[in-house]
């Protein structure tokens, strides 16, 4: 009977945020948001675009050897939230796809 009460009491504390809190906390500057980039990357302009259309600020830096290796990065494009020393990395994904992710993210 334990087991199932840890399970549930750590569901309880698990906080999921709407993206609506997501883009006001931004906004506030409780969180960071920062698209990392590069100047030839295929895909980077389609991440700006699917967060400018979810009405989603951020800041973008294109990324150097220093910028690479600070933040761990593999790829770009990529969208780093960060709260407080929670990070949360969103490689580009399709709208619905980033929008549903934005939605429910866990921080």
């Amino acid at each position: 009977m334990i087991l199932p009460i840890i399970l549930l009491s750590s569901f309880l504390f698990t906080s999921f945020m709407s993206l609506d809190s997501l883009i006001q906390n931004i906004d506030s500057g409780k969180y960071k948001a920062t698209v990392f980039t590069s100047e030839n990357c295929p895909y980077c302009p389609e991440l700006k675009h699917n967060l400018d259309i979810l009405g989603v600020p951020y800041k973008e830096t294109t990324v150097d050897e220093d910028i690479l290796e600070e933040f761990e990065i593999k790829y770009v494009p990529v969208l780093h939230l960060s709260n407080n020393g929670t990070t949360v990395v969103i490689q580009n994904e399709p709208l619905e796809k980033l929008r549903a992710r934005l939605s429910n993210l866990e921080i």
